[in-house]
């Protein structure tokens, strides 16, 4: 195992992060038709932990990465400090922290609560805000642009139908167009919901696809507690296309924004499950009762987001099956996780899966870079990743 500490005279112990790098074996994927006519056989070449050089500035690290974005060039990591209100910017060609843009909070540049959800680096001067009502959208200056201004008085048209425009994302080809989720709550009866911030015209696509996930919702509700559980869901522009899925199933809804095609692509893996089978009732009263239900669908298979691997040519998507101790009460945390490691093609269709021995728990953020696979790890409050190499066998 290679670590490396940029600019740093202390080098990390090898031990602090893995043992020993083991062998990785290649299940064999079998033949579907989801599947590539042929195969190729993906090993693990190599793989070391490089920690940045944080220049004595104590990087927002407490919500594991998950409000921040890759560049589109893919030199930079912006990394949203909610504490401070401010964008911290990581050279990972150096691995180095390089500058922080001071942003405001209130307003008329202000961000309010916008990229709690997530932040999506749009090109070299634009950044995303999601979040509610609205997404916002950042110049790397800390001004507010008005490309999404009458974004909100859109959105209210689905919602004159019953339903929530959710998780939308902007078009970076084409800041006019914005693609999102219809829902209508709990998890109910969802469609693509797309919008044309010039025209102001919308449109929807049904998803029957995701009928189903109302039995991985749930309810919470007696006179002294009320909460919801949900099937996570989410939306990703890659490749000119709309990839969205869930963290419930393999299988993805992808639609060709040239083509004005949506595709449903089954992914049936053979390593895992490739969807979780336990069904959630629709309400409940007993909290044990809902933290018990809680913690068994959790114990299944949970999928992440896909990212592409521009010099591979593939997509990689992680999965995990967590693991609680059995005395647990209340909201469950796991204490660590089987993860894998699930390789795409441009088309999707599944090349290998591979079981990450070297982990024992599921990484909240990650990306490809230089034909590498980064995954964020918080290593004694410092900001970390380790890089994985891939390789075909043959």
């Amino acid at each position: 195992m290679e670590v490396k500490k940029f600019f740093r005279k202390k080098i990390l112990k090898s031990n602090s992060i893995f043992a020993t790098i083991l062998a990785i074996s290649l299940f064999s994927c079998g033949n579907h038709s989801e599947k590539s006519n042929e195969t190729s056989e993906v090993v693990i070449s190599k793989i070391d932990t490089v920690i940045v050089d944080s220049q004595n500035e104590a990087l927002f690290l407490n919500w594991g990465l998950s409000n921040a974005s890759l560049s589109t060039d893919s030199r930079f990591l912006y990394n949203l400090n909610i504490d401070e209100t401010s964008l911290e910017i990581i050279d990972l060609d150096q691995v180095s922290f390089v500058n922080k843009i001071k942003l405001e909070k209130e307003g008329p540049d202000g961000i309010g609560n916008n990229g709690r959800g997530g932040i999506i680096s749009l090109n070299d001067s634009l950044i995303y805000f999601s979040g509610y009502p609205a997404s916002i959208i950042m110049t790397t200056r800390g001004k507010k642009s008005p490309l999404l201004n009458n974004l909100p008085t859109l959105k209210k048209k689905f919602t004159d139908l019953g339903k929530d425009l959710l998780y939308e994302k902007v078009n970076p080809k084409n800041l006019q167009s914005i693609y999102g989720i219809l829902v209508k709550f709990p998890g109910l009866a969802h469609e693509l919901g797309m919008l044309n911030l010039n025209t102001g015209d919308t449109s929807r696509i049904e998803l029957p696809e995701w009928e189903n996930l109302e039995n991985f919702s749930m309810i919470l509700n007696n006179p002294d507690f009320y909460d919801v559980y949900e099937a996570r869901i989410f939306l990703k522009y890659l490749n000119d296309k709309v990839i969205l899925g869930t963290n419930v199933k393999s299988h993805l809804y992808v639609f060709d924004i040239t083509q004005g095609k949506l595709d449903y692509v089954k992914i049936e893996n053979t390593v895992t499950s490739p969807e979780r089978v336990a069904k959630l009732p629709k309400e409940v009263s007993d909290p044990d009762q809902y933290f018990s239900l809680w913690k068994k669908t959790e114990s299944e298979i949970t999928f992440h987001e896909p990212v592409w691997d521009n010099e591979n040519q593939w997509y990689y998507r992680l999965a995990h099956v967590n693991k609680f101790d059995d005395d647990i009460t209340g909201y469950p945390t796991p204490n660590s996780a089987d993860v894998y490691i699930n390789i795409l093609d441009k088309n999707f269709k599944l090349v290998s899966e591979i079981p990450l021995t070297q982990l024992n728990t599921a990484p909240s953020f990650y990306f490809a870079k230089d034909g590498k696979l980064w995954l964020f790890k918080n290593i004694d409050d410092e900001m970390a990743f380790i890089r994985i190499e891939f390789r075909n066998k043959n």
